[in-house]
């Protein structure tokens, strides 16, 4: 400890060995700062990171510069996901450190540049952000159904975001998918085994799971034991860890050593290694030797008297299958030529069928049923597997889903598209803008990509990026004429003629729909430059150019509020200043 105001290391006395100014006051708030910083880390350690937080925080208002307290509490955010103030208190112990404190090593430094280092990471922490923001909006807005999947969104990007993870499980405790919200709260306990948000919402999920007539005691009884089967889980992992020796490998706990960890606000202290009679050095009971003696008078008789006669009776067996088989052999011949005749008769049928199959086909070439049955499996199965839910939806036709099918599966296909309707429209807008504004554009991938997000358009709604699609799919149709009318196009099925038909199709679309936006003004300048076609040539544009006809919700940005406003809303992460300003944005 150094003096506040020579800077000269101090000793056991209340005064500066140097100045001698009076440091009594000044010792005890660096020792009460250092006091909760420990209690902080023992908290961290068993994974009460709520209360870790509270600690870090306290050690911090006694003394600003206490490093190892600000970055222990950047750690911590970070774990549950709140990038923004993990950044924040690694770039204020940056700074410090810079100013006055000259320390040679300072973590908060290493861990800030480790984050920035990546920019796939800064990229996923900005993604994630924007789509809880977005769920919150939709929340505010009773818009559940989509507040869910960019939840979901959101954690298969960053599982540990603490917030997420417990909004989802609200949403589900409001659909009343009381067994979905109780999973999800799980992994929130694993996360933050004394949060007290967390342990509310459990609370409510146990009392709507406990059977009718059951007693306000039992289920807090079981919610109790429930917790704590949840934090032994939690804490598993840091005990293993803190029992390993200097060369790595597991230590064997002493006998008489104990294991700690906290449910609610309680600290549960449990003996190990208590010696057992019979294992650790006593007697070992004698029912144990005559159960040993009396397994190997048994397996001595299955070995000298049953196996015997086990094998006889499989070898009469099989010479008597043996005997069966060379009588019916005989019969075989004459059963050849009515097989043959059968397979003729298959043969036509399946012919038959194949052509009746053709009608109950996806694009692909696979069957409707089986890319709605994939579809609906992947939803099901897990929330990280959205994504690839909506593009096997999307391999069916919207327009053309239902027609010629069976009432099962008019229903499900029912079910299952609005739930997943927003999802394909976002990824294949997506798709097809960043295929449009590449640094080399496909202009193959983006027309094929934006042509199937008109078709998941609503047919009375337009999303924000709508006229910007249209245009970038209508420029798109005439590139692939230029390369078409060149003799360059890879497509050979579809005529530079054609190509010009869609785009016309998409531009008076665009003009009809949204004549005073900027891309129309654009849209009709490239309209000046498509040459004029036969009307043989043109066939069926307006259905191939996929003007957004289908039904659906408007596309969804998945953008928060600049200013931040929202209630809840996390924010962006940004790079950190030189000021020490935070290096976030709220």
């Amino acid at each position: 400890m150094y003096c506040f105001k020579c800077g000269c290391e101090l000793n056991k006395t209340d005064h500066c060995p140097n100045c001698g100014a009076d440091v009594g006051t000044y010792k005890k708030i660096i020792y009460t700062s250092n006091y909760l910083y420990n209690d902080g880390l023992q908290k961290a350690q068993v994974r009460d990171l709520s209360g870790a937080i509270l600690s870090l925080k306290n050690s911090l208002w006694f003394n600003k510069d206490n490093l190892d307290a600000r970055n222990l509490l950047g750690l911590i955010y970070y774990e549950i996901g709140e990038t923004v103030a993990a950044l924040s208190e690694w770039v204020i112990s940056k700074n410090i450190n810079d100013e006055r404190l000259h320390r040679k090593q300072n973590l908060g430094a290493e861990y800030l540049a480790q984050v920035q280092a990546s920019k796939q990471t800064m990229e996923n922490l900005d993604s994630s952000i924007e789509r809880y923001n977005h769920a919150l909006e939709c929340c505010y807005t009773d818009n559940l159904d989509v507040a869910v999947l960019q939840l979901k969104k959101v954690l298969s990007v960053n599982p540990r975001y603490l917030r997420a993870r417990q909004l989802l499980a609200l949403l589900y405790i409001e659909n009343k998918q009381y067994k979905r919200a109780d999973k999800e709260l799980q992994r929130c306990l694993l996360l933050d085994v004394n949060n007290t948000t967390t342990l509310r919402y459990r609370k409510e999920v146990f009392s709507k799971l406990q059977p009718e007539g059951a007693s306000q005691a039992g289920a807090q009884n079981a919610m109790h034991k429930a917790n704590v089967r949840t934090v032994k889980t939690a804490t598993t992992g840091a005990d293993a860890q803190a029992t390993r020796g200097r060369n790595g490998k597991p230590k064997k706990p002493k006998v008489g050593s104990v294991i700690k960890y906290t449910a609610d606000n309680e600290t549960i202290i449990q003996p190990v290694n208590a010696r057992n009679p019979g294992v650790d050095g006593f007697g070992i009971p004698s029912w144990i030797y005559g159960g040993v003696i009396g397994l190997l008078v048994g397996a001595a008789m299955v070995a000298f008297v049953i196996m015997p006669t086990r094998i006889q009776s499989i070898r009469t067996d099989a010479q008597k299958q043996i005997r069966e088989i060379s009588s019916q052999s005989d019969g075989k011949d004459s059963q050849i030529t009515d097989l043959q005749s059968q397979v003729e008769q298959l043969n036509a049928d399946l012919k038959d069928l194949q052509e009746e199959q053709e009608k109950n086909t996806a694009s692909g070439g696979e069957n409707k049923t089986d890319v709605l049955m994939e579809s609906a499996a992947l939803y099901v199965e897990d929330s990280v597997k959205v994504a690839d839910a909506a593009k096997a939806l999307a391999k069916i036709d919207p327009e053309t889903a239902t027609e010629g099918m069976s009432d099962a599966y008019t229903k499900l296909y029912n079910d299952l598209y609005p739930l997943l309707r927003a999802e394909i429209l976002q990824t294949f807008a997506d798709s097809g803008i960043t295929a449009y504004e590449a640094s080399t554009p496909d202009y193959a991938a983006a027309a094929e990509d934006l042509e199937t997000a008109n078709k998941f358009e609503k047919q009375d709604q337009t999303g924000q990026t709508w006229a910007k699609r249209q245009y970038y799919l209508a420029n798109s149709y005439y590139q692939l004429y230029l390369a078409a009318k060149d003799g360059s196009s890879d497509d050979n099925n579809t005529s530079a003629e054609e190509y010009v038909t869609k785009a016309k199709a998409v531009i008076a679309n665009l003009a009809a729909k949204d004549a005073s936006s900027e891309y129309t003004t654009k849209a009709n300048a490239l309209l000046a430059q498509l040459p004029e076609v036969t009307a043989g040539s043109a066939a069926a544009s307006g259905e191939a150019a996929g003007t957004g006809t289908s039904a659906g919700a408007e596309e969804s940005t998945g953008t928060a509020n600049a200013d931040g406003t929202s209630a809840g809303a996390a924010g962006s992460t940004g790079a950190a200043n030189a000021n020490g300003a935070g290096g976030a944005q709220e």
